[in-house]
């Protein structure tokens, strides 16, 4: 890549579950919906009850969310080229790049994170009816 190129960042920060309260749970099956996992209605996940450690919030700690978009030359082109949303998207997905929703549900999966915070701290990333990103309100 030149010396040109530039990158687009966004970033957020989310909670980490607290690891002297953390327990797993079944969370209901609206919360896995809003966030396009209605299939893992059966599986456990994890959150923070509350304690001393973490002033009974369920939380200690913050990780942050990271999304970067390269500006590489077919980026510029279908930006100069007026190129839809869902082009850059189908360009983007195709480079391996994930929106910020998506990176914050790694941290649900790997415990790190609840399912609540994500959607609080990714709320203004999806518009409605778009758990996974597709037609976000960001500007890309």
């Amino acid at each position: 890549m030149d010396e040109r190129s530039g990158r687009v960042v966004a970033q957020r920060l989310a909670r980490k579950i607290c690891p002297s309260c953390a327990t797993s749970y079944y969370p209901p099956p609206k919360l896995l919906e809003s966030v396009g996992w209605d299939h893992r209605s059966g599986e456990l996940f994890q959150k923070g009850e509350g304690c001393r450690e973490c002033n009974m919030t369920g939380f200690r700690g913050r990780v942050g969310i990271y999304e970067v978009m390269v500006l590489d030359e077919e980026i510029k082109r279908l930006i100069h080229a007026a190129g839809s949303e869902t082009d850059l998207r189908m360009y983007l997905a195709q480079t391996g790049w994930k929106p910020l929703r998506l990176k914050a549900l790694d941290l649900v999966e790997c415990g790190e994170s609840t399912l609540e915070e994500v959607l609080r701290v990714t709320r203004s990333e999806v518009s409605v009816g778009s758990p996974t990103g597709e037609g976000a309100d960001t500007v890309l």
